[in-house]
């Protein structure tokens, strides 16, 4: 009887060492991975957030120069159906049209933006991505202003208060440190976005 119940310890104690060996094994390997997977998030933040950063500094520059109010020769003529109006209105509405133009020099730009916002909220948030999304927003409102603006040029009943409204979409009237709305929007956006990554970026 004693030999059996020392047997049935000798084994116990026996599975017991084997489970502390494996544990002992598993547990690095296992905080390492852990690490590892911190170490790549991390990583990636970082990545998202240079990206993030660097796109919004190129995006204030396109906006801004899209809203330069002087056009010049040439530009806007690649407006589609402007053969047929009167050269007034055809000079007029290829400088409104030159916003448009300038702002599809960037059609790649806001084609990296649309990928890195969502991913960009994954990482540091709703409030943090919707700075990004101001930069769409902007545009849109300049392509829908440039819109009204030529589908009712030459309108003498078009209110002019909405012309003027549209104008100032498309037209930067800032004048020296009176900054008009959309470039104070477009410089909030960006300084956000430099609140979020900047802490990030001093990581590295």
């Amino acid at each position: 009887m004693w030999n059996w119940l020392c047997t049935i310890t000798i084994v116990e104690i026996t599975s017991i060492i084997q489970a502390i060996a494996v544990v002992a094994v598993a547990y690095p390997a296992f905080k390492g991975l852990t690490s590892w997977r911190t170490h790549l998030l991390g990583k990636k933040k970082i990545e998202l957030a240079e990206e993030a950063l660097v796109l919004a500094y190129e995006l204030e520059g396109l906006i801004e120069w899209s809203r330069h109010p002087a056009s010049w020769g040439g530009e806007g003529e690649d407006r589609p159906n402007r053969e047929n109006e009167e050269e007034n209105i055809q000079r007029r509405n290829d400088s409104y049209y030159s916003r448009v133009s300038r702002l599809s020099e960037g059609d790649e730009l806001f084609a990296r933006l649309r990928k890195t916002k969502v991913m960009f909220r994954a990482y540091f948030g709703e409030e943090a991505q919707e700075a990004l999304q101001t930069f769409t927003v902007v545009r849109n409102q300049i392509s829908s202003a440039v819109s009204m603006l030529i589908n009712h040029a030459g309108e003498h009943d078009y209110p002019v208060n909405l012309r003027q409204r549209h104008q100032e979409v498309i037209w930067d009237h800032s004048d020296g440190d009176n900054l008009d709305a959309f470039r104070q929007r477009i410089i909030d956006a960006v300084a956000e976005i430099e609140r979020v990554c900047g802490p990030v970026l001093e990581k590295r």
